[in-house]
């Protein structure tokens, strides 16, 4: 009898285990300050779902973003217009090369005098060998959202150009929802697609975007401040988690909802505005 009363309870709690499994997921909530011009910044907050290799993001006017690494599919959903927009990561990578080629081939007929203008808009100057940049560990840590997370640097002639917190526990957090390969596979996408982004071919942003994925190999980014020059304005750019937590997550909250109308990926042209 005691013996049967001892299995119905493993029984049982198996049971409540793999139901919350099932239902279990982690929210983020992410703020992200932007300096708009010298004395104003603009803040936007963003929360993110993580549950059974599925991630939702969205965005501070409400519309958002699924990704489903099982599937390796985007989907893009408004929900103001109740339609979305689906693409594969694979055909959003090729089409981000063919749009920044055309983008490339345009940059290179204009005349000498509108090219100069744009790539000092940009804030670069071809001509100005930059000494490479570098990655530092400073040994600090700090505890942010109530995760710690270690401090590293990128420096230029000893410069700080980028301050970043990286948390491996947040990581392994994440990992319980997401397989590392898929996520290691989704974050080389993604930095395929930054590459590209760089259609002026500047060397130094480069270099900087190969420091920050050597970076995100570490850990999870909780907190990072960029100081960059565009348009010939100095900025600091600064994101930052202000919530984690683990969360029951309904399988609805990565389901497109009925009756949303699917529309096609636009397909403009990029231009210069010729």
């Amino acid at each position: 009898m005691k013996k049967n009363i001892i299995c119905a309870t493993f029984i049982t709690l198996a049971l409540i285990f793999i139901s919350s499994k099932a239902f279990c997921g982690i929210v983020i909530e992410r703020l992200h300050v932007y300096q708009v011009s010298p004395n104003k910044l603009e803040k936007e907050k963003s929360i993110s779902y993580f549950q059974d290799n599925m991630v939702k993001t969205v965005q501070p006017d409400g519309s958002y973003v699924i990704v489903d690494l099982n599937k390796g599919k985007f989907f893009f959903v408004d929900p103001k217009e109740k339609k979305y927009m689906e693409n594969s990561i694979d055909d959003m990578i090729k089409q981000v090369k063919k749009g920044m080629k055309e983008l490339k081939n345009q940059f290179k007929e204009l005349p000498p005098e509108q090219r100069a203008i744009i790539e000092k808009m940009m804030g670069i100057n071809k001509n100005d060998k930059k000494p490479k940049p570098v990655l530092k560990a400073t040994g600090q840590k700090e505890v942010v959202a109530g995760i710690e997370a270690e401090k590293y640097v990128i420096e230029r002639q000893g410069k700080i150009i980028g301050e970043y917190w990286i948390s491996k526990k947040l990581r392994d957090l994440i990992a319980k929802e997401l397989e590392p390969s898929k996520i290691e596979e989704f974050e080389r996408a993604m930095g395929q697609i930054s590459k590209q982004m760089d259609f002026l071919a500047d060397s130094s942003q480069s270099e900087i975007l190969e420091l920050e994925e050597k970076i995100r190999k570490k850990g999870e980014v909780v907190k990072e401040i960029k100081y960059v020059n565009f348009m010939n304005m100095k900025t600091k750019d600064q994101e930052e988690i202000i919530a984690i937590r683990e969360e029951n997550l309904p399988k609805a909250t990565f389901e497109i909802p009925k009756g949303y109308q699917k529309s096609e990926m636009p397909k403009g042209e990029m231009n210069f505005g010729k």
